[in-house]
């Protein structure tokens, strides 16, 4: 970020008297304040952003007279250190000295952390208390639901594979099968090897089983209307997803 850059940002700060989801401002005139980790863990749980250091909020983001760049660098690259920091899973970061109104501010650039290693959390208040999002201009605590959810993201359900007892090919969208076929073909190539025939195909894709019956995942991706089909049993599988 440059100094007009920052300029026109800090502009549009002044303009709604607040931050905003993509940007947060600290004043840390002395020293780090402790709710920075909680910025830190919302934007990378989050879509990332900027965190602005050496602005104070209460006085029009104006930069404090006893800013110390220098010590906010040191303090915020140590708390960022993957072993001994202050977060567990941190994100990746970048940060970069600017020009402003005849002194500097330090903008650090925030970005999601991959969705492997989220949630990233303040490593002293563990997972359940220490994992943030960003709702606004405000870090929110994020659920034990929510947690959850990111914790198991990439976790195949083993769900998706039952079968459903009152649903046949015939619920299917044609349509919406061709195409997963042909995105199958694309990114699982081998996984469709030698599958030459459609009912092949879709048993190698977890559409259905070997001898045609539809398993519940096939179901929700491809089913012309799957809340007719036994509706009891894909609420609470679909819950477990």
């Amino acid at each position: 970020m440059n100094p007009k850059e920052l300029l026109e940002l800090v502009a549009r700060l002044r303009l709604q008297h607040n931050d905003d989801e993509n940007v947060e401002a600290k004043k840390c005139e002395t020293k780090l304040s402790n709710d920075i980790w909680e910025s830190v863990s919302a934007f990378g749980n989050t879509s990332g952003g900027l965190i602005l250091l050496g602005l104070d909020q209460g006085k029009g983001f104006t930069v404090p007279p006893k800013f110390d760049i220098d010590k906010s660098i040191d303090q915020f690259v140590s708390g960022m250190q993957p072993k001994n920091g202050k977060l567990t899973n941190p994100p990746q970061y970048d940060i970069a000295r600017v020009d402003f109104e005849g002194s500097q501010v330090l903008v650090v650039r925030i970005d999601e952390v991959d969705l492997t290693q989220k949630p990233c959390f303040i490593t002293s208040r563990g997972v359940e208390n220490g994992s943030y999002k960003r709702v606004a201009d405000k870090d929110i605590k994020l659920s034990a639901t929510e947690i959850f959810a990111l914790q198991n993201a990439l976790v195949p359900s083993p769900a998706d594979k039952e079968i459903v007892p009152d649903a046949s090919v015939d619920d299917l969208s044609k349509e919406t099968i061709e195409k997963i076929i042909e995105n199958g073909k694309i990114s699982h190539p081998k996984a469709l090897r030698g599958a030459e025939t459609l009912r092949a195909q879709m048993a190698r894709l977890n559409i259905t089983d070997q001898n045609g019956k539809v398993r519940l995942g096939g179901l929700l991706a491809a089913g012309n209307y799957p809340q007719r089909k036994n509706c009891s049993l894909i609420r609470m599988r679909a819950q477990m997803r």
